[in-house]
């Protein structure tokens, strides 16, 4: 019985260690948004950075910004967002999760027929979108849910997809086309709790997630001065930013396979020293 014990002990544990990771880490997505989704097509690529050019780029955003205020403002109330897996992610991106902390505000539908509807620079991916409550007492649309087709979003391959803010009915005096800055994240502000939750949904056995939470981003001038209602000059230059960063892993998430065979392998080692 003692050398049963052992010999199970032994083979679940080389088992377990050649059981691969569901993300390994490093692994995860770059989120970024803005208003322009041509900011977002040229912007540096950290997973191909030979590929960036920064005088062009630097061109792209001079020719974008010059845009009527009126455009300005319907673009901010509809941002652009990209996400892409990273190179050393193990899986791909099969679905995206979208929170609104503010729960005055939701994922409208009555522009575009869906809550979220993918970019002009998007030609290949599918998707399908859905708004939920966030069961906090607000209406309907503070939770968006992507699904992603074809498989998803393999590593080192972008998206990019648009989404429209509206306020919710029972809120009275809020402008009604709110800024994408001032409904998902408090620009230049400094307490990040209402701010969006970005999760990403990965394809692996245990269906690994990775979240981040958007940051206060600093804006600076002219750009923090124009929001809503508040309209600029013609005469006035405005710039156009880009906000976001990397969601990277930092351990290994063992599969539950993994796991359970590590567990059995312990078991088998207490029982076999009780034995003995």
């Amino acid at each position: 019985m003692l050398r049963s014990f052992l010999a199970l002990a032994c083979l679940l544990a080389l088992i377990a260690n050649s059981a691969t990771a569901a993300l390994i880490a490093g692994s995860g997505f770059n989120f970024s948004i803005s208003e322009k989704e041509m900011a977002l097509v040229h912007d540096f690529d950290s997973e191909n950075p030979s590929l960036f050019d920064q005088e062009e780029y630097d061109e792209v955003l001079h020719y974008i910004a010059w845009d009527s205020s009126f455009q300005r403002l319907a673009d901010r109330n509809m941002p652009t967002i990209e996400i892409t897996n990273l190179n050393a992610s193990s899986a791909n991106i099969v679905g995206l999760r979208l929170t609104i902390g503010d729960i005055r505000y939701n994922f409208g539908s009555s522009i575009f027929g869906t809550p979220a509807k993918l970019a002009k620079s998007d030609g290949t991916t599918t998707l399908a979108s859905a708004n939920t409550n966030a069961g906090n007492g607000s209406l309907a649309g503070d939770i968006l849910n992507i699904g992603l087709g074809g498989g998803g979003i393999a590593p080192g391959d972008s998206f990019r997809f648009k989404i429209d803010l509206d306020v919710d009915a029972n809120q009275v005096g809020l402008y009604p086309h709110p800024d994408f800055r001032k409904v998902l994240f408090d620009m230049n502000g400094t307490n990040p709790t209402d701010n969006m939750i970005v999760t990403a949904v990965y394809s692996d056995p245990m269906s690994s997630t990775l979240a981040i939470t958007l940051e206060d981003y600093d804006v600076d001038a002219p750009q923090s001065q124009f929001f809503n209602q508040n309209l600029r000059p013609y005469s006035v230059m405005e710039g156009v930013d880009v906000f976001g960063g990397p969601v990277l892993t930092q351990n290994e998430i063992p599969e539950p396979a993994t796991l359970a065979l590590v567990a059995l392998a312990g078991l088998g080692i207490v029982v076999a020293n009780r034995r003995s």
